[in-house]
């Protein structure tokens, strides 16, 4: 107790000051925010999204997918390309985007999701996603990223699996054949007109007419007849194709899935076959194509087969594209649908050469590949070209190279292989096979050769139901190991339903929209007019709810001159801020708020700065201080009753110590309020031998008013007084009238007017409007000018006359105006007199001379007036 009492009087008594958004007394101004800050109760933070539906999901991308067809959709998996939205998803997301998210417009998570490819370097990857419906015209999607808690989602089993039965491929060999099916998990399919087989693991064999092939999930499939390969899947339908025509009597398979189609089978200009396949149904062109280049053409896309009479080249026709992956498994064989097309062939042994094709001709590339010995490929051209592997040494089939939407990741072996293929579009790619049970086999990795060149890995003799699983996309090809013929190998997403058109995507974003605003967003205090006789700044102290999530900032300035100067605490001592935005951690200001240079203003700047993830926040802020004590009381001498509206009278107020007598030496603040009523001024600095004497003006009329005065510590109210209305009766011309100065500076007198009420005493607190028709007052440009009068009853207006003779008009609601006349004229040298000029010099001012008087008067008027807030 006695330690505590030493202390006090050592040190003077505390107080405690809060900063917490709301209005409170010692504070002069409003809490300034600049950027998205908002304020909730007593604290602040960073503004957010409102509608956002994944707490600690730091950023999302809306877009819409476009379903033009004429009907709603079922189960329908849906690409998404992330290529095509904002390229910052790939610096925002994890860096195998396993953070990625889809939620639906109604806010619900869309769960039946894949992330297929995602490669944060190259920026480019493969989403797929299936909504139950997907009704014609747009669907409202967000794809929500950035958070490195969340672990990777969704599976092609959620995307790639229906309820039902759905078309997706077409088995396009001729007469019943015999086909072996495996599928990843067990599944239904239906080929032709035959009834449902239940697939599984093990690959099993069935008969197979031609026609649609309908399943609830992924499968794969192949003949086992030479030239029979696989069935075309409706994700190869295209309008332009173009291969080369080597041996035999060929054969073109095409089947129309969307509609009625017009072909026509061409080499050079000469039309070699045409025809017209009408909806879901198919067309069989036999030709004996000159040895050479061949197009496809049709007006409605369709899907084909190649195959010869003889048993021979059997393959799915793919789009011609301006890049294919593949591998040399022998001789290739590349054609062009246009002349002077530019190609380059990337080599898995890094090879590169370059061409040009002409669109009747066949490019032979020979790597004397056997079995598959050969480079793996990538092509690229500026036109659309189409590509073939052929005669490995051994069987009689030709293999397509793909494009990009064709390759794949997970793959089953329907009939065993005597080798397998690998063309792989990343470095380092590690493939996994396992056996029709899931028993792992072998993992191999390529090597690392970067894009754009691919790599290429070749596997031994593996057994039907083999499992292929790789970490980047990979074009698989196969050699049948009974029929010794090259095949394709198609994956989980090939033989998905399709609808031409298909749904797209359209992305409406140019950028990401992250949850919270990042900032940064400033918050500037009031300033903090201290009440007492302060002696030291204590500690500072930062409430609940204020938090700095990781990967945000909050950091402060300080100002004790009401922002004229901001400082920063350097751990040493403090210093000026070098910059606008230079400020210190929270650690920083409350170790040297002690050390602040004692004033009694206080004024705090915050920096928030977030993440897009998160926001911090700034709760309410605890001032403490040391202060000498002050008057244990305050009393007002009585106030004459009544007062009149806008009329000064003197107040005193003085101040007293516990035994009633005055305190000589007191010099604290006062703070004024008059409650609801408008009064002026509401602060007062300074008392002599202990009592503070000013005038005060009362702007509203009413009964029984009081004034409350405060130090912070003690208050004291005035005894109830009436205020009786008055009017204004007329405004009254002083000084500042027929004056004439330069163009671009203010007038040597001010313009000033005096309202007066009826017995001509002067009202303070009304305000008047000066209007100039040219010129400009002082601190507004736009011509007008609204003070107010001040105890004297003056309002004045400091004016720069416009080129020629301006008039200022003043005015007080219904009162006659007061109209002045000036000129203002351009600025010339002076001129001197000259034999027999009549040139003479003068200076700005007013017509007649100065006038002494009128200028003192002027200068008083400026010493009392005030402006009012516009």
């Amino acid at each position: 107790m006695i330690v505590s009492m030493l202390f006090s009087l050592l040190l003077g008594a505390q107080n405690i000051l809060y900063f917490d958004f709301t209005e409170r007394p010692f504070q002069a101004g409003e809490y300034v925010l600049t950027g998205n800050v908002v304020v909730e109760g007593t604290s602040a933070r960073l503004a957010d999204v409102t509608d956002w539906h994944l707490p600690g999901w730091s950023a999302r991308i809306e877009f819409f997918v476009q379903n033009a067809a004429q009907v709603q959709l079922e189960e329908y998996p849906v690409h998404v390309d992330l290529s095509l939205l904002p390229a910052e998803i790939f610096d925002i997301a994890a860096i195998d985007g396993a953070d990625l998210r889809l939620v639906a417009a109604d806010g619900s998570e869309i769960t039946a999701m894949w992330l297929e490819n995602y490669d944060f370097i190259a920026r480019s990857g493969d989403l797929w996603l299936q909504l139950p419906t997907l009704p014609t015209g747009q669907t409202r999607i967000y794809l929500y990223l950035g958070n490195d808690a969340a672990s990777g989602v969704g599976s092609w089993q959620e995307v790639f699996r229906y309820t039902s039965l759905k078309y997706g491929a077409w088995w396009p060999f001729p007469g019943t054949s015999q086909v072996s099916i495996a599928a990843f998990e067990p599944v239904r399919v239906q080929i032709g007109a035959g009834g449902p087989v239940d697939a599984v693991s093990q690959p099993q064999i069935v008969s197979a007419d031609p026609g649609l092939v309908a399943a609830n999930g992924p499968y794969s499939l192949a003949g086992d007849l030479n030239a029979s390969d696989i069935p075309v899947p409706f994700s190869m339908v295209g309008t332009a194709f173009t291969f080369p025509a080597q041996r035999g009597l060929d054969v073109i398979e095409v089947f129309s899935p969307f509609g009625v189609a017009q072909i026509q089978l061409m080499q050079g200009d000469v039309v070699l076959a045409s025809a017209t396949v009408n909806h879901l149904q198919s067309q069989s062109l036999s030709v004996d194509i000159p040895t050479g280049s061949y197009r496809l053409l049709s007006d409605s896309p369709v899907v084909a087969f190649h195959w010869t009479s003889d048993g021979y080249d059997g393959h799915p026709l793919v789009p011609a594209s301006s890049e294919l992956w593949g591998a040399a498994l022998g001789t290739v064989y590349v054609t062009a649908l246009e002349d002077n097309t530019s190609l380059t062939v990337y080599q898995s042994d890094i090879a590169v050469t370059t061409h040009t094709l002409s669109r009747d001709a066949v490019l032979t590339l020979s790597y004397g590949a056997t079995l598959g010995s050969g480079p793996a490929l990538h092509l690229v051209a500026d036109r659309p070209i189409g590509a073939l592997s052929q005669g490995d040494g051994s069987g009689g089939e030709s293999v397509a190279f793909l494009p990009g939407q064709l390759l794949a990741r997970e793959f089953v072996l329907p009939r065993a292989v005597s080798y397998l293929a690998v063309a792989a579009t990343e470095p380092s790619t590690l493939c996994a096979t396992s056996t029709a049970d899931g028993t792992p086999l072998a993992e191999v990795i390529t090597e690392a050769t970067p894009r754009p060149y691919p790599n290429k890995l070749l596997y031994g003799a593996l057994a039907a139901g083999t499992r292929l699983a790789c970490s980047a996309p990979v074009a698989v090809y196969q050699e049948d190991a009974v029929l010794g013929d090259e095949r394709h190998l198609l994956s989980v997403k090939d033989h998905r339903p399709f609808v031409f058109p298909e749904p797209e995507m359209e992305v409406v974003m140019s950028a990401a929209l992250p949850h919270f605003d990042p900032g940064p967003g400033i918050i500037t205090t009031p300033e903090l007019v201290v009440p007492h006789q302060i002696t030291r700044w204590e500690s500072i102290e930062f409430l609940a709810p204020s938090e700095r999530p990781a990967g945000t900032s909050l950091q402060f300035q300080v100002s004790t001159d009401a922002g004229v100067r901001w400082q920063v605490f350097d751990g040493l001592s403090w210093r000026e801020a070098t910059t606008a935005d230079e400020a210190m951690e929270p650690g920083y200001l409350v170790a040297g708020f002690s050390q602040l240079e004692v004033t009694r203003s206080l004024q705090l700047r915050s920096f928030l700065v977030g993440d897009g993830a998160d926001t911090p926040v700034l709760g309410p802020i605890a001032v403490s201080y040391r202060y000498d004590e002050g008057a244990s009381r305050l009393r007002f001498d009585p106030i004459p009753d009544p007062q009149t509206q806008g009329v000064p009278f003197p107040v005193t107020i003085s101040a007293l110590d516990a035994d009633g007598q005055l305190l000589e030496g007191y010099n604290s603040p006062l703070l004024l309020s008059a409650g609801e009523t408008r009064m002026f001024p509401t602060r007062h600095d300074g008392f002599v031998n202990g009592q503070a004497v000013f005038y005060v003006v009362i702007q509203d009329a009413g009964q029984g008013i009081t004034i409350l005065a405060s130090d912070g510590q003690s208050t004291a109210t005035s005894d109830p007084f009436d205020v009786v209305a008055v009017a204004a009766a007329e405004l009254v011309k002083i000084t500042g009238d027929g004056q004439w100065g330069y163009d671009d500076e203010p007038l040597p007198i001010p313009l000033v007017v005096r309202l007066v009420d009826t017995q001509g005493t002067p009202l303070a607190a009304y305000p008047v409007t000066f209007t100039a028709d040219g010129g400009s007052f002082d601190g507004d440009d736009d011509g007008t000018m609204t003070v107010e009068t001040g105890f004297s009853g003056y309002a004045a207006v400091t004016f720069t006359p416009g080129l020629g003779p301006n008039v200022v008009t003043a005015t007080h609601g219904e009162l006659a105006p007061v109209v002045f006349s000036v000129r203002g004229d351009e600025r010339h040298p002076t001129l001197y007199d000259a034999a027999g000029s009549t040139a003479c010099s003068s200076r700005p001012g007013r017509a007649g001379g100065p006038a002494p008087a009128l200028l003192f008067l002027a200068a008083l008027v400026l010493l009392l007036h005030r402006r009012r807030a516009r």
